[in-house]
């Protein structure tokens, strides 16, 4: 590959971004693009109707580059749908795309090293990395230095819960002409349509990867999946239905019969588990749906069974019970300690309400 003072022949890189109410992290995000060590890259900023001064920002810095363009949706877009929109704006010239979420940001050298590896192997539908997501660093485990490995072995290592390097669509480098040939892009009735897309593309193709810290995930304001952490905080949804849609195709019989019992005994645990602490209407809602497009079924004789488990564990339990007890004492008086008598009202305490808090990535 070239230098990175010689754009002119390098492949062409169309960075996208999706956008919606993201003022306080734009700019970061538009700034990390720029600061790009690799030089020949065009920038589409979708905006999906926001509210705030994501528009301005970003059409400021527009009239700056003109590397940078702005496309602005006439009607709001659900979540996946905006992704597959941004994706279908990818220059038809690129040989690579890479996303950049909004409140997200890449480290200088990010695209510069995802081509390097991707050139090196032709093959490699995928380049991943480590990331640093919030405080932490993740999407690690494959042997330094090895930058490729075969598509059907990494998703075989990510069913059997060896590894998970897929990240989000911010730590991926993605071939362009995948992108022009799957429309849309992301399954839009997919729970995790981005990790559902890997495995899709790695079915023929495989993976690069850069042993360096490339990517940053933000997990303050995570933004598009706020039902998956209520309802579904272990990704054991996730996990089973990735194992139904996938693990015929990359599992061998006896691997795919095991694995999937493993995800199924540790689903009905979970599910049991809430069942005791009285789901709501909404949470059973959310996994009914989720399972849909695969046909399964929660099985109500399997889930009384585990419900059944719980319950005995816990009454053969009993130092554990009294630890839960003595903890929820301990919440009660911290939060009556906690709370003061508001002006005016001596005899009336002082609550404070919760504010959700919106997620998105996984």
């Amino acid at each position: 590959m070239s230098t990175a003072n010689d754009p002119g022949s390098q492949p062409l890189v169309s960075v996208v971004t999706p956008v919606y109410n993201a003022e306080p992290y734009l700019a970061e995000c538009i700034e990390s693009v720029l600061a790009q060590t690799y030089g020949n890259w065009d920038y589409t900023i979708l905006n999906n109707c926001s509210t705030d001064r994501s528009l301005e920002i970003a059409r400021s810095y527009a009239a700056r580059d003109p590397r940078i363009r702005v496309e602005n949706n006439g009607t709001f877009l659900g979540q996946t749908g905006n992704l597959n929109k941004a994706m279908s704006l990818i220059s038809p010239d690129s040989k690579y795309v890479k996303m950049v979420l909004a409140d997200d940001w890449m480290f200088p050298n990010c695209l510069w090293e995802m081509v390097r590896v991707a050139e090196l192997h032709p093959t490699a539908g995928i380049v991943s990395s480590y990331r640093l997501d919030d405080r932490r660093v993740n999407c690690d485990g494959l042997p330094y230095p090895s930058t490729f490995v075969r598509g059907r072995d990494i998703c075989r290592a990510t069913l059997l819960g060896d590894i998970y390097v897929f990240g989000t669509p911010n730590t991926l480098l993605y071939r362009s002409v995948d992108a022009r040939q799957r429309v849309p892009f992301f399954d839009q009735e997919s729970l995790h349509e981005d990790t559902e897309v890997c495995y899709e593309i790695l079915m023929h193709r495989d993976l690069g990867f850069v042993h360096q810290v490339l990517t940053f995930t933000r997990r303050q304001n995570e933004s598009l999946a706020a039902a998956r952490k209520v309802h579904d905080p272990q990704h054991l949804l996730d996990k089973l239905i990735v194992t139904l849609k996938y693990g015929p195709q990359f599992l061998d019989p006896q691997e795919y019969e095991a694995c999937r019992r493993r995800i199924e005994g540790d689903y009905y645990d979970f599910l049991a588990a809430r069942s005791l602490r009285g789901a709501s209407s909404s949470f059973w809602e959310y996994h009914r749906d989720g399972l849909s497009p695969t046909r399964y079924r929660i099985r109500r004789s399997t889930l009384a069974r585990h419900v059944a488990g719980a319950v005995l564990r816990q009454l053969f339990d009993p130092l554990g019970l009294a630890r839960k007890l003595l903890r929820a004492v301990r919440r009660a008086v911290e939060r009556y300690r906690g709370a003061g008598p508001t002006a005016g009202s001596p005899d009336r305490l002082q609550t404070t309400g919760s504010v959700p808090v919106d997620a998105r990535k996984r």
